[in-house]
Formats: structure tokens, sequence, C-alpha cells
């Protein structure tokens, strides 16, 4: 889709417009990722150098130290905190078991100190989870006095990403000889991983930073402790890939499995599918985990595998999907088990297209096919008769142009459906066209109606919306143009900039240049002081109107002079009582019946509404309680606009209330109606 971007500037006369010729015209592209739809993706575990009790990660970071927090049932500095029991685990002052000497962005190595609190896990059997508020890439965790049997599960929505026993480090610590290898060539004494490095006691068990590298498409939104004694602390996760350090000790990591088949569709009743790759594992070089394959989701094909070969058994159409898993190497280097899926496509034969419609031009035709049942197509085969000329569709487009045909002749237009699995029967000809050559410059142009059928109004315009700009007082009208048919792409688009009222204000002809898609236009007037409409022209005529959809606009709206922190609102109050849960931005569903309430107030009076959210003060700072607040404010506009709310929507978040300031509104929005 070629983009056409302009920049509108007004002048002092409200009827004047100028234009700034065309910038550039942008098109684009996709880039194909290849039949197996998954990228390689792994997780690595490494540990940080001897007496290092914290993270070396700073972008994307939340962070907990436990020096705050008089229990575990709180929300904490990287997210929530949920037990499975409510003796799950204490928080203990420092002792020789644990308490870092340093907080959880130090990672330079450190002896001595004065110890802080730290998290215990009391058993097995009991777990800590703790909840990002986004999936992470990262995971890093001081274990001090570490036991066999603790373990720390990583998971993306109720699928176990991977389960990272600690017996793993303890293997990699006694089969060393005395010294483990650093990715940076040097090497580590493995004495110096135990003991407390604050005051070298507890001489028997390890103490070492764990830092958990995720890769690729993956990531965990969730963080499983459990273990008998689990002490933990410096717990610190981010959002963005990481990198090791030169002074880390690669324990374990995923093995990465290549497999890439090109003949992943087949048609039903065709011998069972034997995929022309089959599964290797890249790393490690050499002894790799054994190669066995399952199915994970049948998808109604009845499908089954080999688990040796991977030779796929179907009976049915549908999607199958396969997967290949690497098992996990536990000689040195040690390697995680890892998996890989495919999807196989079972197709059927389409089924015979519907009667095509056509737009005919000058000795030309566009066809527009209509699918038929069965499975979806690849492809579509459009021929003319007489002649047999013919174009191909290749959707998701829908219709293809045929050149070279006679003008004054009559004809008729058949599709064909074609996928791996076959080509459907003729469709029905379409109704019977003639071409025509266009009207000459001296013809009447009073009507745009007449019995030449290449005349016919532009289709309206797709979509037209209002953005905000970089620029302060400004705005970006975005206008996505309709996919025309030959014969009504329009030349250009008016594009008009209305009150609130409706009345117009000022109107302006664009140019449309063949193939594009959008047209930008840069506006001196800020988002939602106007609203506007688009309309498409071809010599043939103009479209109905489309309208910009009502907006959500970012803006605040406080008396002249009041301090955000103790706003005095402007407006009429309609609901003050939308709740959210703390630390959320989550509607409860009392809320959401009030708000239907609130809805239909708007809709029937027509009239602008500011949402205002508040937040209270929060652990983790006030960029946070902004964005929280912001992102209530914004969940109810949302949800009015949901519910039918055809007007302006305005929403601000306020964070971190002042203490005089109301406190039943710290976890509240209000919602005003506001003046004309």
């Amino acid at each position: 889709m070629a983009r056409h971007r302009a920049k509108l500037v007004t002048t002092t006369s409200k009827a004047n417009w100028t234009w700034i010729p065309v910038i550039s015209l942008l098109a684009a592209s996709l880039a194909y990722v290849g039949p197996s739809n998954a990228s390689n993706q792994g997780i690595s575990l490494y540990v940080s150098a001897p007496y290092v009790q914290g993270s070396h990660a700073t972008e994307g970071v939340l962070k907990e130290d436990f020096n705050d927090l008089g229990e575990c049932t709180t929300a904490n500095g990287v997210g929530t905190v949920t037990l499975s029991n409510p003796h799950a685990c204490s928080i203990n002052g420092p002792n020789q078991y644990g308490g870092a000497a340093v907080g959880p962005e130090n990672s330079t190595p450190t002896t001595g100190g004065t110890g802080t609190p730290h998290l215990k896990n009391s058993s097995n059997t009991r777990f800590v989870t703790f909840t990002p508020p986004t999936p992470v890439k990262y995971v890093g965790v001081w274990w001090s006095a570490g036991s066999p049997g603790d373990l720390i599960e990583l998971y993306s929505g109720n699928t176990l990403v991977q389960s990272v026993s600690t017996d793993t480090v303890l293997d990699v610590f006694d089969a060393s000889g005395g010294q483990v290898s650093t990715v940076g060539g040097g090497t580590h004494p493995t004495n110096n991983y135990y003991g407390n490095p604050r005051s070298s006691e507890n001489t028997g068990q390890p103490y070492t930073y764990l830092n958990l590298f995720l890769s690729g498409g993956l990531s965990a939104d969730r963080i499983v402790i459990s273990g008998q004694y689990f002490e933990l602390d410096n717990l610190v996760t981010s959002t963005v890939e990481q990198s090791t350090t030169s002074s880390m000790v690669l324990v374990a990591s995923s093995q990465i499995i290549a497999w890439s088949p090109t003949n992943t569709t087949r048609a039903v009743g065709s011998s069972p599918l034997a995929p022309n790759s089959t599964a290797t594992v890249t790393r490690p070089a050499s002894g790799g985990g054994a190669i066995t394959y399952s199915v994970v989701s049948q998808g109604g094909t009845g499908c089954t595998v080999n688990s040796s070969t991977g030779v796929i058994s179907y009976s049915a159409a549908g999607t199958c999907v396969v997967r290949a898993t690497a098992a996990a190497v536990n000689s040195s280097p040690r390697y995680f088990a890892s998996t890989r899926d495919i999807s196989f496509s079972i197709v059927a034969a389409p089924g015979t297209p519907g009667t095509p419609t056509v737009e005919v031009g000058d000795g030309s035709a566009n066809v527009t096919v209509v699918r038929g049942s069965g499975d979806a197509p690849t492809s579509y085969t459009v021929t003319a008769a007489p002649g047999g000329a013919s174009c191909t569709v290749t959707p998701p487009a829908t219709s293809c142009r045929i050149t070279g045909l006679a003008n004054g002749t009559d004809y008729t237009f058949s599709s064909t459906a074609t996928n791996a699995a076959g080509t459907s029967g003729v469709s029905v000809s379409s109704s019977v066209v003639r071409p025509s050559a266009p009207p000459s410059n001296n013809s009447s142009s009073g009507s745009s109606s007449g019995s030449n059928p290449s005349v016919s109004l532009p289709p309206e315009i797709k979509s037209i919306a209002i953005r905000p700009s970089r620029t302060p007082g400004q705005s970006i009208v975005r206008v996505q143009l309709p996919q025309a048919q030959l014969g009504q792409r329009p030349t250009q688009v008016e594009v008009r900039i209305l009150d609130f009222e409706g009345k117009l204000l000022r109107k302006l002809l664009v140019p449309v240049d063949e193939g594009a898609g959008t047209l930008e236009l840069d506006v001196n007037l800020a988002q939602g002081s106007y609203n506007t409409q688009a309309v498409a022209i071809s010599s043939s005529g103009t479209s109905k109107p489309v309208a910009a959809s009502p907006a959500l606009v970012y803006k605040p709206f406080f008396e002249p002079g009041r301090s955000v922190t103790r706003p005095v609102l402007i407006g009429t109050e309609v609901s003050s009582d939308i709740s959210f849960l703390p630390n959320s931005a989550k509607l409860s569903n009392r809320s959401k019946s009030d708000l239907r309430k609130v809805a239909q107030t708007l809709i029937s009076t027509g009239a602008r509404a500011a949402v205002t959210g508040f937040s209270a003060k929060w652990v983790l700072g006030s960029t946070h309680e902004a964005k929280l607040a912001t992102a209530r404010a914004f969940s109810v506009g949302k949800f009015l606009q949901n519910q039918g709310v055809t007007n302006w929507i305005y929403y601000y978040g306020v964070p971190s209330l002042q203490t005089n300031a109301p406190a039943k509104n710290a976890w509240k929005s209000s919602i005003r109606v506001l003046p004309d």
C-alpha cells in the first residue's frame, strides 16, 4: 500500500487553505518467515562471578530487595505476589543463610558488609509466585544457602516455559574439578561459591547469583519459586533481552532445534505426509538429546505421528500441529530439553466459486471472484468468453484485470478455485457486459449516470481518523483510501473540517496519486478541537461522506492555576464511583454496570465527557503511578466507546494524590460532562 503524505497550513482567513506538495511515497512490504511459523528460542542459566549479589541488568528493569516488606502477601517491586498457602514464605532478617549486603543493581563482587532482609520459601509443596506487569526476558536472583530441590519455574500463560532445578548448579560445581570456566575464557575457584560472602559462615552451602536469559520469541509472565528453605534476595526482572558478561559461568541452556519442512500442506486422501526435513539439534555440536515427535493438536484431522520418524497420518481436513522434542543432556555441558512446533495443513479441494461480478472499462474488465464452499483457495483463475483471455487472483486479493478485450463486444466471465488439494468446478458465468471507450472531452457532463456501464460512483473512503502530532497544537488527519475497481478510482479526496455541532469550518481538495493507499494531512489544529469527514471524487461523481470515529483524546480538564495533584475538575459529575483494585486498571463488574448507565446518559444528551483517573502513592514510584492513573482513565473511556458513545471523550490520569485530597479517590475514576 502506498502512503501519500501532505502538509496542511492555514492562513488568517478561515476559508483559505494552502497545500505543500507531496513529500514522498512509501511502499509497504511483508517479510516471509517460513513455513515453521516459529523462531529459534531458548533459555540459558548462568551464574555470576563469586560474591556477586546483584544483577548487571539496567534496561527495562524491575527489582525487589525485600527490605521494606513485612510479609509475603503483598505487591512488590517486580509485580504481584501469590502464595499457594498462607505459610508459603516469610520475610527474614539477615542471618547466616541470607540477606545480601548490597542492592539488586550492584553486580560487583562484594564480601563483608551489613545484611538486609530476605525471602525464604518454606517447602517443596508450597509455592511463591511473582507476576510481573509485563512479560519478561530476564530473571536474576541471589540464591543463598542453596539446597538440593530448590526450583525456579517460568510460565507463559498456562504453559511451562522452563523448570530450572538448582541441582543442576550443584552438579556443575561438583563436576568442575575445582575450577569453573567463564564466558570470557577465565576461571573461578569453585570453593569461592560456598559460604556466605558477608560473614564467611555456612561454608557447606552455595551462595551465587542466578541469571536466566530468555531469547527469541520466548518470554515469561510468571515466576514460581519452591523448595525446602529456598532463601533468595535481590530479585530482578527485565522486559528487554539481556546479554551475558565475561565473568559469568554457563550452567545449562536450551538445545536449539532446526526443523523447517516446506511440504506442510497436503490434500485429504493422499498418502501419509513425510516432512521433507527432520528435526535436528544444532547445539551442542555433538551428543544432542534424542529427537521425538508428538501431536500437539489434531485440529479435526485425526492426525497421528510416528514418534521416531515424524511421518504424519491423517483422515480429515484441518490443521495438525506436531512437536519435535529434544531431550535434555545431563552430561557436561548440560542442556535443557526444548521443543519446536510445526503446523501441517490438511486441505480439501475448494468448492465451486460463486458468480463473479464485473466492472468493464476501455478494452478491459476488472473481475471480482466470490468464494464458494470448501477449503480456502490459494488462487482463482478468471476466464473471458469469447476469446479465453484470463487472469489470476491470489488471495487476499479478490479481483484481477483482463486487458485486450474488444470494445462493443459482449463478454461473460467465469472462475475456478485452486488449492493444494485440486481445482474446483467452473462457476456460473457473469452477466453479459460490454467494454467501451470513455466519453470524449466534448460530451455532455450533466449527469453521472447513463447507459455506459463503465461509469459508476467511486466507493466510500475506507476510514478517516484524527491522530496526535508531535508538534504542540497540531494533529494529523489520516485517510485510508478505498480499494477501487477500474473506472471507480478517485482522483481527489475532499476533506472537511467540522466543529462539534457539525458546522463546516473549512474544506480542501487533495489530489490522489495512482497507487496511493493513504493520505496523511498535518493540520494546525489540536486533536480534540474539531471533527472531520472525507469523500472520494472521480470523474463520475462523489461518494457518500465518511466521518472520523469519535476519539479518545489525552487531555486534562482542570480549573486554571490548580496543581495537578490537587485538581479541581471542570464539568458536571455524572459518576465518581468507578472503582478498581489496588495497582490495577481492570474494571470491576459493578463498575461496568454503572458505566453502562453513564453511556446511556452520554448517548441521549450528546455531551462530551472528561474522565479523570486517580492513583495513590505506590512502592513502584511516580512513573508507575502516573501510568496507572492514565490507564484507569483510558479503561473507562474505551468501555464507554464500546457501549456506543459516539461523542468525544477526554481522559487524563492524576498520580500520587496529596494526603489532603479525598482518600477515596485513590482507586477510582471520575466522569464529568463538559459544558458546551
